[in-house]
């Protein structure tokens, strides 16, 4: 299967937290029919009180041009110095930010986003729907080599039609258009920004000072931010260690006072720091166990629900996540969307059960399966171990063949794409349609089961263009009944998002994705 292009969504920035390297050193500083509108915060002209400094550790960043996004540091750092046309809130719906309010076209092509006045970039220009066209031509521009330039390949225009109007006129309606607006990649830059990677001039609560890749970003909170009452400090310092046990280390030794993506073993000691508040919230995250449907034994489905029976879902969270994930139902969407299905049935764990599918399959005497996957990528390792022992029990033998990630995800025999049974880790994203459209539509560049199913296709094909949201979620519902049915993939659970802070914070909100986390009512006490 031909692989997507760098200047495509790749796998790596797709599914993976981490991505490319890069060797970055201290850089400079340069000072119509339907309508959604905002209850809206408005603009102040207020300082806002601001004191202390709130401290956070992560791991170096990757690229530092909001375009090229890769890592929960990279964003962490957007967030701070750039605004978001819109964001999601905690229930994944699609709230204001810079647009205060829009308007969608009776044929569902048309957006019309009306923008916040007054908000000024860190040098002090004025912000205006020129900066929006300019940071989304960006995007959609195959030079820019940007991850979410497929996300916005509908997108026919963009149009500044005054200095607080912006309309994105679309090919076809989408449902999931909104949504993709986003997506971390999507931050509002400066018209004529020539090098974001080192400059970064933005709208956000922060200016940033300086910014050393290996070793901090230093930033000052602006008091004249467009948004009432934020930021609450006065300066935020993001450190960057190379590895989280060193971030958590200095967490317990008071130099750090927040920390995310917290191993588990580290988590469940953090619980009983008395310092320290940990938290844990659900995120649409989940690792995809999956037996190819086009050859060897996962052409039959029986094989594919004798896996499914042989698999214990529930002592899974407990030996990989101490019982703090959330258990799948094989189907990739995921806790946290609006189009969750509870009526959904959990297999039962059934070592018997599985054992007659087998024999029924032609398989009386057990299935022995080499199982490849990425070693050391969000316990992986940890998890085929364990699927191993589960699965003897139903006489099924697995000879684990893990891999570096680097080996995994490239081109080859027994890559990804091409194993005969699998794991890949899949992250969260604003909305299931990224999922169905790359990794299990017939013709997804990412089907790695490779798995062909008609109606399935063509329900992907309705949730694309289904802009009636009752619609769309039955349809929904339906996807995640074939999911369960007949389907290649065991998700067994979607993943915690872990963080930690000092008991002397208050006024974070962990974000699914730990790097969109905003430190804007942050607080740090004496």
């Amino acid at each position: 299967m031909t692989r997507p292009s760098r200047s495509e969504l790749s796998r790596r920035d797709f599914l993976r937290l981490a991505g490319l390297g890069a060797g970055m050193t201290a850089i400079s500083l340069v000072p119509g029919a339907k309508n959604f509108l905002n209850a809206g915060v408005g603009i102040t002209k207020a300082a806002a009180q601001m004191t202390g400094t709130l401290r956070v550790g992560w791991t170096p960043p990757v690229s530092l041009d909001p375009a090229l996004f890769n890592d929960a540091p990279d964003i962490s750092i957007g967030i701070s110095i750039y605004d978001y046309l819109v964001m999601l809130d905690a229930k994944s719906n699609v709230v204001p930010h810079l647009a205060k309010s829009w308007a969608i076209s009776d044929d569902g092509k048309e957006y019309t986003f009306t923008l916040e006045s007054g908000v000024k970039f860190s040098d002090g220009s004025d912000f205006s729907a020129e900066d929006v066209k300019f940071t989304f031509d960006r995007l959609k521009d195959e030079k820019t080599g940007s991850a979410a330039k497929s996300l916005f390949d509908s997108v026919t225009a963009i149009d500044a039609v005054d200095a607080t109007t912006v309309k994105f006129t679309l090919s076809e309606p989408s449902a999931v258009f909104l949504k993709s607006l986003t997506d971390y990649h999507t931050c509002i830059i400066k018209n004529g920004t020539t090098d974001p990677a080192t400059t970064y001039i933005g709208t956000g609560p922060f200016t940033a000072d300086s910014i050393d890749v290996t070793d901090r970003a230093l930033f000052t909170a602006k008091s004249d931010y467009w948004k009432a009452g934020q930021p609450k400090v006065s300066s935020l310092e993001l450190v960057f260690a190379k590895d989280t046990t060193a971030n958590v280390q200095a967490l317990q030794g008071g130099q750090l006072d927040w920390v995310a993506r917290i191993p588990i073993e580290q988590f469940v000691q953090l619980q009983n720091d008395a310092n320290l508040t940990t938290i844990n919230i659900a995120t649409n995250q989940w690792p995809n166990i999956r037996i190819r449907a086009d050859r060897g034994p996962g052409q039959d489905v029986r094989v594919r629900q004798a896996l499914k029976y042989a698999t214990d879902r529930d002592a899974l969270n407990e030996v990989i996540y101490k019982g703090l994930a959330t258990v799948g139902r094989d189907s990739p969407v995921g806790p946290l969307y609006s189009y969750y299905s509870e009526e959904t049935p959990i297999y039962a764990h059934d070592p018997a059960k599985a054992k007659a599918l087998l024999a029924d399959a032609g398989f009386p005497d057990g299935l022995t399966l080499d199982f490849y996957g990425p070693k050391g990528e969000f316990n992986s390792d940890e998890l085929v171990q364990a699927l191993a022992e589960q699965w003897k029990e139903a006489g099924i033998t697995v000879n684990i063949k893990l891999a570096d990630a680097s080996i995994y995800y490239a081109e080859g025999a027994n890559n990804w794409l091409d194993a005969d049974l699998g794991i890949t880790n899949w992250a969260s994203r604003p909305d299931p349609q990224s999922y169905l459209e790359l990794a299990f539509k017939s013709d997804g560049i990412w089907n790695e089961a490779h798995w062909k199913d008609e109606e399935l296709d063509a329900l992907i094909a309705e949730t694309r263009t289904q802009t009636d949201d009752a619609k769309r979620a039955e349809a929904f519902k339906t996807i995640q009944k074939i999911f369960i049915e007949r389907g290649p993939s065991i998700i067994p659970y979607f993943q915690p998002a872990l963080a930690a802070q000092s008991k002397k914070v208050s006024g974070i909100e962990l974000a699914a994705d730990p790097g969109l986390t905003s430190f804007a009512n942050a607080e740090v006490s004496a």
